[in-house]
């Protein structure tokens, strides 16, 4: 699994041309997913950019506890957040339920156009990403959890055993 530290290289991302996509931390994102056992029903769903670029990007976890709605167009197998699929596609795509357990928002040059901030003379092209550690563990919670209760991986169980008396 990689280390925290792996992630450094994205913000070189940050001073070149190019905005910040998932391909530089999904690897990152996936391994960890993969790790905590979620990383099979964990997709990349295209979301709203607002006003700093056409899309965002949402790792998504598919659980029939979401509050999220996602579509899989079937023509590029892309996810895509139901607020930017049109009436026509819902219709024809399939939807899931699903959990937002982290993000990537390409900021462009918004910020650094402000500020004045620049790189060799060049505009900074900023992004943030994150993981949702608290809606991991909420979904982690719900999907290992049996009728004597939670039933947590080894990987992130508080303790490797307990005790009742």
């Amino acid at each position: 699994m990689k280390k925290a530290q792996d992630i450094e290289g994205i913000y070189d991302v940050f001073s070149h041309e190019t905005a910040l996509t998932p391909e530089d931390v999904d690897d990152f994102y996936v391994d960890i997913y993969k790790e905590l056992g979620i990383g099979e029903q964990t997709k990349i769903v295209k979301a709203d950019g607002g006003d700093f670029s056409e899309f965002s990007y949402e790792f998504q976890t598919i659980s029939e506890i979401g509050e999220d709605e996602i579509f899989l167009n079937p023509e590029n197998d892309e996810y895509y957040n139901k607020e930017i699929v049109s009436a026509e596609n819902q219709q024809k795509w399939k939807s899931f339920k699903a959990v937002e357990v982290g993000n990537i928002f390409p900021l462009s040059d918004k910020f650094s156009k402000s500020f004045d901030y620049k790189i060799a003379g060049k505009n900074i092209i900023m992004g943030c990403c994150g993981i949702g550690v608290s809606r991991i563990m909420g979904i982690l919670a719900e999907l290992n959890i049996d009728e004597k209760g939670l039933v947590w991986d080894e990987k992130i169980a508080p303790v490797e055993f307990y005790l009742a008396g």
